[in-house]
C-alpha cells in the first residue's frame, strides 16, 4: 500500500522541522537532528532565511503494528508502508510550488501554529487542496510556545485548539465536496495532532485513548470521543459527565485537561523549575529511559529530550498518515473527474481510476527540478495510471495538446527514472501507478508541465490553476551586451524552473521577469543572476501588470473594414460579469469543456442566453483567459471560413489591449454581422485578422474603458500598541482595513486589509520602521479591482497611470483615438473625398505596389496555440499607416494635377481658343511652351503644400459627411452648400489675389503669372508655386469650416480646376445676360492687360463691392488690337505695292 501526503500552509508555522521527525523515524537522519537539520530545505538560501523555498519531495520506507493496521479502513496489503512526502514552502509568493505539489498528491498534513491560528494562506492553499480532492488531516504546531512563552493555563490552551480546529472546519465545510465526503477534523478521530516540530514531539488523541483505554476497560474509539469536547470525570464517583461541576457545586476538570496536557504541564514545570528529583519520578511513571550524556542536560534541552521520547513526533504523525489519509487507490477512484480532461470512459481514465500499473501509461509532470548539471531539468511528476520506464517511446504532451492534433507533441524516449529524496535522487528501473518520480532527458519538450503517456488517444490532465498571480515584474539588462545570449538561454531556464513566474520579451525589446510577489521576484532574479544565466544583470524597478476592462456596453455599434475594403466587421463589447471572470481564472468555466455543459452552466450560474453562450468562439488572451468571443450573427454566409482569423486577431487583442497594451480582462465581443467578398482570395486572414484586431480595439473604446488593478489581501499579526502605526502606513498607501480582531487567549491582534500591489513595495520595511518591528505581514493576492475613472478622463489617477505604462513601454503618451480604429460609415473621417480617391487607387493599383515592396510575412505578436494563416501578399505597410498615406497622396495628387491640367487645358486650347489671339505683339514666341513648361515645374511643390490638407482630410479632420439624411437640414442644407462654397471661396480667393498684387508680394510671388499677357488656357497653371497654392487654400478651408457632402465636393473641386482653365481663354465674347453678375474670360482676359482689376474667379460682386470691377466691354476686345494691326499691314504692303 502506498500513502501520500503533502506538508503545507502557513509560513514559519513549522512544516520543515516537523518533516526532519518523520525522515528521522524512518531511519535516514539521526533523531537528535531531527527539528534542525531542515533535511527538506535543499538550497542554501533556504537555509539562511529559514523558509522553504521550493517544494522537495522524499520517499520513505515504514512499517506499522498489526495494532495500527487493524484501524486503518481502507484496503490494505500488509504493514509496509511507502510514504511519499513534500514538503512545500509557506509563503504566500511561492503557492505555486504548493499547487504544483497538490496535484501529485492524495492527502495534506495541515500545519497551523497554535498561538497565530489559521491565516488568510491557510485558507488560500486548504481551499486549493479541497478543490483537487485532497483530504486533509491538522497538526497544531509550536504547543511549546504556548506553554513557554504565554504561560497558559490548560483551559486557555485547551480553548485555543478548539478554535483553531473550528477554523479549519469552516474552511473545510464552506468548500465541501460530495465526491470527497465530510472531510472536517477532529480531534476526537485521530484526524488532529498537537506538538512542537523544533523539540520534536506531538500526539494525537489515539495514542492517549491507548494508554488509556485498559485502565478504564473501554476500548480505545470510546476512550477517544471522552478525551475531547465537553467531558469531564469525577475522581470520586469514577463516573463521566458532560458537566463542569460535581454534585457538590465543586468544579471537574476536562477530561483533555486532566488526561492529556496535565502530565505534559508537569513535565515542562519539573524541568523548566529544575525539580530533579520529580522529573526522575516522572520519566519512571512514564517509561522514558535517558542515555548517560542526557541525564545532566537541563532547562529547554533536557525538555526537548524528554518530550521527544515520551512522545515521539514521527509516531504520531505516521499513524495519522497511515490511518486516516487516502491510498493512491482508493483517492484516484474519486479524484479521476478532476484530474483527467477527457471522456471517463476512455481507457486512459479507467486505468487512472483503477490506478492500475499494467495499463496505458499517464503520467503528469507538475515541475521541473534544476539537476546538478547546468541547464538540464528533472520532470518531476506522478504516474497516475501504467508504469514508466527508461527506453520505450512515450508521447509527450504539452498544455495546449489538443487530441487528434500534432501541436504541442512529441514522440521521444526517456533516458532515466529516478527516485526523488530532499538533496539526494536515488536511480530505479522503473516506477508503477500511485508513485512520484523523477524523469531524465525529456525536459527540452516540456516548458513547466505536461503530461505523459503511451496511448495514442489520451487526453491531457487537467491544467493547475494557480491561487497567485506574477503581479510584480522586473525588466533586466546584462552589464556587457556580449553576455546576451546567456540572458536569453538564463530566462527559458528559469521559466523552466519556476512554477510560477513567466518570462517574456516585450516589444520594446525589453526582457521581462515576472513574479508572485517582492520575495519570489528577489529569489527569482537571484536564481537568474547566480544560476541560469551566470552573468551581471541591471535590474529595474518593480512595476505592477495591469488589466484592461470595459465598464459599460459599447454605446455604438463598431464597424472596421479590411484593407481592401471589401470585407466589414460590426461587434459591441460588454463587461463580463466579476464572478464570471473568476470561475474562468479558476478553471470552473473553460475553453475544454463540452460547450453544452458549458453553455448550462453560464445559463444557470450566470445568466446567460443559452444560444449565445453556446456559441463561444473562444477565451482569451492565452485561449484560457477571462475575455470571451461570441458569435451572435443570423446567417451569415462565409463565417466558419474567417473564424480562425478573428479568434487569432481577439488573441492578440485582449494580450495587447488599446489603452496600455496590457492584457484584457473581463471583456466580452459580440460579433453582431459580417460583411465578406465571395472570393475567398479576398477575405484570407491578412485581410481579417488586422480588421478584427481594430474592430475590437474599437468596440472598447466605445464602451468606456476602464483599468483593474491587482489588490493584496494583507493579514498582519500585532501587538495592540502597533495597530496605529499599522493604519498610518496602510492610509498612505491606499490601504483599506476591513477586519480588525484580538486572538482570543492571547495579546496578538489580527488585521485584515485590501493593500494595491502598485503601493505595495516596500510596504513590510516600512510596516516594520512605523511598529518597532513588532509587526508580521502576510500580502496574499486577492481580487482584481477596477480603478475609478476612465484612461479617457484627462487629468484622472487613471490617465496618470496609463500614460506612465505607455511610456515605459516607448508608447506615444497619448492613447489612440476611436478614428483610429473605427470605420463607421457615419464616421467623419471614413467620407472623406480623398479617402474616396485613395480607396480606389488602393484597391486596383497601390495594394499591389505595397504588397510588393513591404510585404507582412507574420503577425506583429506570436499569438500562443494558434496557426493562423497569414496572407503572405498583405503589406506590412497597412491603409491607414501615415507614412503609406503620405507617399500615396503626393503621388495620387501629382498625376491628378498633370491630367485635370493636360485634359482641360487641352479640351479649350482646341476647342474653344480663338488661335487669332496667338497673333497679338503682346502674345509671346513660343509661349504655349513656356507656359506648359512653368506649369509642370510648379505641380512637385504644389503638391507638396497642398498634401497636408489632403492628410488632414483622410484622417478625418474635416467636416465631410456621406449620408444626406444624417446631416442637419438634409437635402436643402446639401442645396444651400453649393451657393455657399462658391461664395466662400470667390470672395477668399478675391484678397488672396488682391493681397498678391501688392507690390512686396506682387514682384517676387504674382509676376510671372502676369507675364502671359494674352493667357492661353496651359496659363492656368503656370504660376510661382506658392502663388497658385495660396489661391487654392480657400477650396481646402472650406471643408474644415463647413459640413459639406463628401461627392458634391469632389465634384466642385474638379469643377473650379476646370473654371480656372476656362477663364484663361482670352474668349471676349460680350453683350450676353450674365455678363453683369458671372466673371468669365472676358473679365479675366482684362485682368491680364490691365493688371489691377477683375480680381474675382465666379462672380463680379467682390471686385464692385471692392471699386476693381471693369466690365468687358467690346471695344477693349484685344483681338480688335490684332485687326487693326492685321489691317495696317495690309495698307502698308498695297502701298509698297
Amino acid at each position: 500500500m502506498v500513502s501520500r501526503m503533502i506538508q503545507q500552509l502557513h509560513l514559519d508555522h513549522g512544516k520543515s522541522t516537523l518533516t526532519d521527525s518523520l525522515v528521522s523515524k524512518a531511519g535516514i537522519i539521526a533523531s537528535a537532528k531531527a527539528g534542525d537539520m531542515r533535511f527538506t530545505d535543499t538550497r542554501e538560501d533556504e537555509k539562511e532565511r529559514g523558509i522553504t523555498i521550493k517544494s522537495t519531495a522524499i520517499s520513505m520506507y515504514f512499517e506499522v503494528s498489526k495494532e495500527e493496521l487493524s484501524s486503518v479502513k481502507q484496503k490494505t496489503d500488509g504493514t509496509e508502508f511507502l510514504i511519499n512526502l513534500i514538503d512545500s514552502p509557506g509563503h504566500v509568493d511561492f503557492s505555486s510550488e504548493v499547487t504544483a505539489a497538490l496535484r501529485v498528491t492524495d492527502g495534506a498534513l495541515v500545519v497551523v501554529d497554535c498561538v497565530e491560528g489559521v491565516c488568510v494562506q491557510t485558507e488560500t492553499v486548504l481551499r486549493q487542496a479541497l478543490t483537487e480532492r485532497i483530504k486533509p488531516v491538522v497538526i497544531i504546531n509550536k504547543v511549546d510556545r504556548a506553554l513557554l512563552e504565554l504561560q497558559v493555563d490548560k483551559e486557555s490552551l485547551y480553548q485555543s485548539f478548539q478554535r483553531t480546529v473550528e477554523s479549519v472546519n469552516v474552511i473545510v465545510s464552506t468548500y465541501h465536496d460530495e465526491a470527497l465526503g465530510d472531510v472536517q477534523v477532529y480531534p476526537d478521530r485521530g484526524t488532529v495532532a498537537f506538538g512542537s516540530g523544533l523539540h520534536g514531539w506531538a500526539f494525537t488523541l489515539r495514542q492517549f485513548a491507548g494508554r488509556y483505554a485498559k485502565k478504564f476497560g473501554v476500548d480505545r474509539e470510546k476512550m477517544m470521543a471522552k478525551l475531547w469536547g465537553d467531558n469531564f470525570f469525577n475522581p470520586k464517583t469514577k463516573k463521566w459527565t458532560n458537566k463542569n461541576t460535581d454534585a457538590d457545586g465543586k468544579p471537574l476538570e476536562r477530561a483533555f485537561n486532566s488526561f492529556v496536557l496535565d502530565p505534559i504541564f508537569k513535565i515542562f514545570d519539573a524541568v523548566m523549575n529544575f525539580k530533579k528529583d520529580a522529573v526522575t519520578s516522572m520519566l519512571e511513571k512514564l517509561d522514558v529511559k535517558l542515555a548517560q550524556d542526557e541525564r545532566d542536560l537541563e532547562g529547554k534541552a533536557l525538555l526537548k529530550v524528554i518530550m521527544r521520547k515520551f512522545l515521539p513526533a514521527g509516531d504520531s504523525m505516521l499513524e495519522m498518515i497511515v490511518i486516516n489519509l487516502p491510498s493512491p487507490a482508493t483517492a484516484q477512484r474519486y479524484r479521476v473527474e478532476t484530474l483527467y480532461e477527457g471522456p471517463m470512459d476512455d481507457e486512459s481514465a479507467i486505468g487512472i481510476r483503477d490506478c492500475d500499473p499494467n495499463g496505458p501509461l499517464v503520467l503528469y509532470v507538475s515541475k521541473m527540478v534544476p539537476t546538478s548539471d547546468k541547464g538540464r531539468f528533472y520532470a518531476f511528476g506522478r504516474v497516475f495510471s501504467g508504469t514508466v520506464r527508461s527506453g520505450p517511446k512515450i508521447r509527450i504532451q504539452g498544455p495546449n495538446y489538443t487530441p487528434g492534433k500534432k501541436e504541442d507533441l512529441f514522440v521521444k524516449s526517456i533516458q532515466r527514472t529516478v527516485l526523488m529524496m530532499g538533496r539526494y535522487i536515488e536511480p530505479i528501473e522503473d516506477c508503477p501507478a500511485g508513485n512520484i518520480i523523477g524523469l531524465v532527458g525529456i525536459d527540452q519538450f516540456l516548458l513547466k508541465n505536461g503530461t505523459l503517456t503511451t496511448s495514442e488517444t489520451a487526453h491531457n490532465m487537467k491544467v493547475m490553476r494557480f491561487s497567485v498571480s506574477p503581479v510584480v515584474q522586473v525588466s533586466v539588462e546584462v552589464k556587457n551586451a556580449a553576455d546576451l545570449p546567456k540572458l536569453v538561454e538564463g530566462l527559458k531556464r528559469l521559466s523552466k524552473s519556476d512554477p510560477c513566474v513567466q518570462a517574456w520579451i516585450a516589444e520594446t525589446g525589453e526582457h521581462i521577469v515576472a513574479g508572485a510577489g517582492e520575495l519570489h521576484l528577489e529569489i527569482c532574479l537571484k536564481d537568474l543572476q547566480e544560476d541560469h544565466a551566470g552573468v551581471p544583470l541591471k535590474i529595474s524597478d518593480p512595476v505592477v501588470p495591469y488589466r484592461e476592462t470595459v465598464r459599460a456596453e459599447s454605446s455604438i455599434v463598431a464597424l472596421s473594414k479590411s484593407q481592401n475594403k471589401h470585407n466589414r466587421l460590426f461587434v459591441k463589447a460588454m463587461p463580463i460579469d466579476d464572478e464570471l471572470s473568476k470561475a474562468i481564472e479558476e478553471g470552473k468555466v473553460n475553453a475544454r469543456d463540452d460547450f453544452k455543459a458549458r453553455a448550462r452552466v453560464l445559463a444557470d450560474d450566470f445568466g446567460w442566453d443559452v444560444t449565445d453562450a453556446r456559441k463561444i468562439w473562444c477565451f482569451g488572451p492565452e485561449t484560457t483567459g477571462a475575455n470571451l468571443l461570441v458569435d451572435v450573427t443570423k446567417g451569415v454566409q462565409y463565417l466558419n471560413e474567417i473564424k480562425d482569423s478573428c479568434v487569432a486577431a481577439f488573441q492578440w487583442a485582449t494580450k495587447e489591449g488599446v489603452c496600455a497594451e496590457e492584457n484584457m480582462r473581463g471583456v466580452r465581443f459580440n460579433i453582431l454581422d459580417v460583411t465578406l467578398h465571395t472570393d475567398a482570395i479576398h477575405r484570407g486572414g491578412g485581410q481579417i485578422i488586422p480588421t478584427c484586431r481594430r474592430v475590437c480595439y474599437a468596440a472598447c473604446l466605445l464602451a468606456t474603458p476602464g483599468l483593474q488593478e491587482p489588490i493584496y489581501l494583507v493579514e498582519i499579526q500585532c501587538p495592540e500598541n502597533a495597530i496605529g502605526g499599522i493604519y498610518s502606513v496602510l492610509n498612505k498607501r491606499r490601504g483599506q482595513v476591513f477586519s480588525e480582531e484580538q486572538r482570543p487567549g492571547t495579546p496578538m491582534f489580527t488585521v485584515k486589509a485590501y493593500l494595491p500591489v502598485a503601493e505595495s513595495f516596500g510596504f513590510n520595511g516600512e510596516l516594520r520602521s512605523h511598529t518597532a518591528g513588532q509587526a508580521f505581514p502576510q500580502n496574499v493576492f486577492d481580487h482584481w479591482e477596477l480603478m475609478p475613472g476612465s484612461p479617457l478622463d484627462k487629468g484622472s489617477k487613471i490617465e496618470e497611470v496609463v500614460t506612465k505604462i505607455r511610456t515605459r513601454k516607448g508608447l506615444k503618451p497619448d492613447i489612440p483615438s476611436l478614428d483610429t480604429y473605427y470605420d463607421k460609415l457615419e464616421r467623419p473621417g471614413s467620407n472623406q473625398s480623398m479617402d474616396l480617391v485613395l480607396d480606389i487607387a488602393d484597391t486596383y493599383v497601390l495594394d499591389a505596389v505595397y504588397k510588393k515592396l513591404v510585404p507582412l510575412t507574420a503577425l506583429p505578436i506570436d499569438i500562443v496555440g494558434l496557426n493562423a494563416t497569414v496572407d503572405s501578399t498583405l503589406s506590412a505597410w497597412p491603409r491607414s499607416y501615415l507614412p503609406r498615406q503620405l507617399i500615396s497622396l503626393s503621388i495620387l495628387t501629382l498625376i491628378g494635377i498633370h491630367v485635370l491640367y493636360f485634359l482641360f487645358a487641352s479640351a479649350s486650347y482646341y476647342l474653344i481658343f480663338n488661335h487669332e489671339m496667338m497673333l497679338h505683339p503682346r502674345f509671346l514666341p513660343n509661349q504655349v511652351k513656356l507656359e506648359i513648361q512653368t506649369s509642370v515645374q510648379a505641380f512637385p511643390v504644389m503638391t507638396v503644400l497642398t498634401l497636408p490638407w489632403f492628410l488632414g482630410e483622410v484622417r478625418g479632420g474635416s467636416k465631410l459627411y456621406d449620408n444626406v439624411q444624417d446631416q442637419w437640414g438634409g437635402w436643402w442644407y446639401l442645396v444651400g452648400s453649393v451657393p455657399t462654397f462658391l461664395l466662400f471661396t470667390d470672395y477668399c480667393i478675391y484678397w488672396i489675389h488682391r493681397w498678391l498684387h501688392h507690390p512686396l508680394l506682387y514682384k517676387p510671388l504674382h509676376k510671372p503669372h502676369h507675364k502671359w499677357i494674352i493667357p492661353t488656357p496651359f496659363a492656368s497653371h503656370a504660376f510661382h508655386p506658392v502663388d497658385g497654392y495660396l489661391q487654392s487654400v480657400p477650396y481646402h478651408l472650406f471643408i474644415f469650416l463647413f459640413p459639406m457632402h463628401r461627392y458634391l465636393y469632389l465634384g466642385l473641386f474638379v469643377a473650379v480646376n476646370f473654371w480656372s482653365i476656362f477663364i484663361h481663354d482670352s474668349d471676349m465674347i460680350t453683350g450676353h445676360a450674365l455678363e453683369n453678375v458671372i466673371n468669365g474670360p472676358a473679365h479675366h482676359t482684362l485682368h491680364h492687360i490691365y493688371f489691377t482689376v477683375n480680381y474675382g474667379q465666379y462672380f463680379t460682386w467682390a471686385d464692385r463691392a471692392g471699386n476693381s470691377y471693369r466690365h468687358p466691354d467690346a471695344s477693349l476686345d484685344p483681338l480688335l488690337e490684332v485687326k487693326m494691326r492685321e489691317r495696317a499691314e495690309k495698307e502698308g504692303k498695297s502701298k509698297t505695292d
